[in-house]
């Protein structure tokens, strides 16, 4: 009898710290929290079979309409004021077998509509302007890609991957080795074929080793990239140059195609060497300010210029790679940064649009001699020093003792 009484008490005492969560040493069980989750997306080339291409093919022209059909239906929603991400739910039973498409796809596309329509609910007029809402898709912007979130299986080992309703369809390239799981797979029509973006949940990564240097980069278009240490980076213009006359030549022949081909091409290589300029300066340094650009007023001022340069990428690529090494990135106004002298603090420089011709000059209070874009690095990294530590002296971002331009400043 003494037995049994015991294990009631020790079966009532599990059940008892399983349902109140607290302190162990008062008999409850302790608080578990989760686990914090690492992803990354890994891009593979699909090789389908011209059965399993003319069926992707059908999937996009379906979906399509599904899009339009999700956008309508939202904004129904949101009049009536049963906007959520499952409004959707009742109506999509039983569609799936109705349309030849996968349950899969419907959620994942209306899935993609939700986000579309919460960005536009919480984004903020910017310069006057009103955000637009999500577009529908027509002849003219027609849907390149579509979410599998459910039912697939990657076969990594065979290079094949299992769509719902098209089936194993081969990819090429590799996957990481220390996958813990598939998480949701994108597939994607460009110019150069079929494409499939896998999301996988990982391992945490170690951290990327990275230098003791203070760097202050200024984006420019006469030197692509310069750091406060006189080092660069530039664009080869002579590829940029052949690039443009090809594409030119595509056009005014009315091949399409290959100018779509010739057009991705150029993407592609400009993501990678974006990639590849990141993971040199961030091996190097572990401050980074970076004199942060109006990219979209210099693309309407410069046009094909701003676009081969792609700031924006490279920044991006920047600030991610900086994130994993555990190096502080900070974004700092541009305003002035060429025309004060890095050395006396005097606005002495050239200015106005004559001045961008001008590469070198001396201050007139100091008689320092400065190469404008080094100047203007050497400016950017005084400006983000000082940023940081008025960020971490500030006791509460945006209260009255925090300085003004704090706000303009993004500390990673």
């Amino acid at each position: 009898m003494d037995k049994v009484n015991a294990a009631n008490g020790a079966a009532h005492t599990a059940r008892r710290t399983n349902r109140r969560p607290g302190c162990a040493a008062e008999g409850r069980a302790p608080v578990v929290h989760p686990v914090p989750r690492h992803y990354t997306a890994w891009e593979v080339k699909l090789q389908p079979t011209p059965a399993q291409q003319r069926t992707l093919e059908r999937h996009l022209r379906q979906l399509q309409g599904v899009w339009n059909w999700a956008i309508h239906r939202y904004q129904w929603h949101l009049d009536n004021r049963t906007f959520s991400e499952f409004s959707l739910d009742y109506d999509l039973k039983g569609h799936a077998e109705k349309c030849g498409l996968s349950r899969s796809e419907l959620i994942g596309i209306c899935r993609r509509a939700y986000l579309a329509w919460k960005k536009f609910l919480e984004q903020k007029p910017i310069a006057g302007k009103k955000p637009r809402p999500p577009r529908l898709k027509g002849r003219k912007n027609r849907l390149a890609s579509f979410d599998v979130p459910l039912d697939f299986r990657v076969y990594a080992d065979e290079h094949r991957v299992r769509l719902p309703r098209i089936g194993r369809v081969r990819f090429k390239g590799p996957l990481p080795a220390d996958v813990i799981k598939y998480r949701k797979l994108t597939v994607s029509k460009t110019a150069l074929g079929w494409y499939c973006s896998v999301v996988c949940e990982i391992p945490k990564p170690d951290a990327i080793a990275h230098g003791t240097e203070r760097l202050g980069i200024d984006p420019g278009y006469s030197t692509w990239l310069t750091l406060s240490d006189g080092s660069s980076y530039d664009i080869d213009r002579e590829r940029e140059r052949t690039d443009l006359h090809r594409i030119g030549q595509a056009q005014r022949g009315g091949k399409k195609r290959l100018a779509a081909r010739l057009v991705q091409r150029i993407a592609n290589r400009r993501a990678h060497r974006a990639k590849d300029v990141a993971r040199k300066i961030v091996a190097r340094a572990e401050f980074i300010a970076w004199s942060d650009d109006n990219v979209r007023g210099l693309f309407r001022m410069f046009g094909k210029s701003a676009g081969f340069a792609a700031h924006a990428q490279v920044r991006g690529a920047i600030e991610r790679r900086a994130r994993l090494g555990n190096v502080q990135f900070i974004r700092v106004p541009s305003r002035l940064s060429t025309r004060t002298c890095s050395a006396c603090g005097s606005s002495s420089g050239p200015a106005g649009y004559t001045g961008l011709k001008v590469r070198q000059w001396v201050c007139r209070d100091c008689g320092v001699a400065h190469e404008r874009d080094i100047n203007a690095a050497r400016n950017s990294l005084l400006l983000g020093e000082s940023l940081a530590s008025k960020m971490l002296k500030a006791p509460v971002l945006g209260s009255a003792n925090t300085p003004r331009d704090v706000g303009r400043a993004r500390r990673v």
